[in-house]
């Protein structure tokens, strides 16, 4: 299994995130599976072998469950698209695309659970805690909260059950190794409820509770440790809100001097801002025809085809009308400068 994980990490650092994806889950599915059948050999066999101890064997392979299900929510992202499950259950569970991404890892960590008779391991509750922390720290706050209750319910240590009091400690841990590691838990969800803003569940209910578990000292600097990441987490909201506000003045000023700009430079030279003043059109170049037609007071007339042919013909018959005229006066000038004739005498 170990040798699987290598190959799956190798495989992401080569750049084939969604075939070290699958490989990852692959051995994750084959490590369960491989619990299963411990969990069964352990139950039904009473007498143990000095080679082969069923129990001891059980412990080892929550081992590689654990480093399992570390690498599969490291190479997790809540954007990346699995467009095959590849009949492995742990990919459907944590890709498919109708769920939001906290409600995903929480349908992972759920199948984790169901596989594991009902339990998680002190090592996944941290991995997926700081995973949907990542994502949804209230959710994460939930989910860590619910594994302390979980496993510090006396019940579940009833030793009228010892099979499974047996399993238990081999998946989450004998009650030492608990009281161990439960000021880390404590810790994160601390971190998760601080990060979001939840003050509805403070630290010292839960503590109440809790006192068999931890030591007073443990206690004091856990609601210490509340009201350190209270302050730093409001300090920071704060700053954020800030540095907000102070972006969205300097966009809203931009905005207003771009306007004013605009205003000014749209507003005709000369004329108050209060009565605006139409301004004239350039007048274009006149043709050689325009102007013609400017002659004979056909301006603004439309240069239609049946009018341009009006305007020609009359131009033309003007024109011989005036040279007509003209050879007129210079006949009568030349007739008038000519000698008169004399008068014929009849002689008999």
């Amino acid at each position: 299994m170990q040798e699987e994980l290598a190959v799956a990490v190798q495989t992401a650092r080569g750049g084939d995130r969604i075939g070290a994806v699958y490989k990852a889950h692959q051995s994750l599915e084959n490590d369960l599976a491989k619990y299963v059948s411990l969990v069964g050999l352990a139950t039904k066999s009473q007498n143990t072998s000095n080679s082969f101890n069923p129990w001891d064997e059980l412990k080892n392979q929550i081992v590689h469950v654990n480093l399992s299900v570390s690498v599969c929510l490291r190479l997790f992202s809540e954007h990346r698209v699995m467009l095959s499950s590849k009949g492995c259950e742990t990919v459907e569970a944590l890709y498919t695309q109708k769920k939001s991404p906290s409600e995903r890892l929480h349908s992972f960590l759920n199948l984790i659970k169901e596989k594991l008779d009902g339990m998680l391991s002190l090592s996944i509750a941290l991995v997926g805690g700081r995973c949907l922390r990542l994502i949804n720290p209230e959710s994460a706050g939930f989910f860590i909260r619910s594994f302390i209750e979980n496993v510090t319910n006396s019940d579940e240590y009833d030793a009228r059950d010892p099979t499974h009091v047996r399993i238990k400690e081999c998946v989450v841990g004998t009650q030492d190794m608990l009281k161990a590691e439960l000021p880390l838990l404590l810790s994160l969800e601390v971190e998760c409820f601080a990060e979001c803003g939840n003050t509805m569940f403070p630290l010292d209910c839960e503590l109440d509770r809790l006192r068999g578990w931890i030591s007073n000292n443990e206690i004091e600097e856990l609601l210490a440790y509340e009201v350190t990441c209270k302050r730093r987490y409001a300090e920071t909201s704060a700053q954020i809100i800030k540095k907000a506000k102070y972006r969205e003045s300097l966009v809203s000023s931009k905005e207003d001097a771009l306007g004013k700009c605009y205003s000014e430079s749209a507003q005709p030279y000369g004329n108050s801002p209060h009565e605006p003043k139409s301004i004239k059109p350039q007048e274009t170049p006149q043709t050689s025809l325009q102007l013609l037609l400017n002659m004979f007071g056909l301006k603004g007339w439309k240069l239609h085809v049946s009018r341009l042919a009006a305007v020609v013909i009359g131009i033309l018959l003007l024109k011989l009308f005036t040279t007509g005229a003209l050879k007129l006066l210079k006949y009568t000038a030349n007739v008038m400068r000519s000698a008169p004739r004399r008068q014929r005498q009849l002689t008999l």
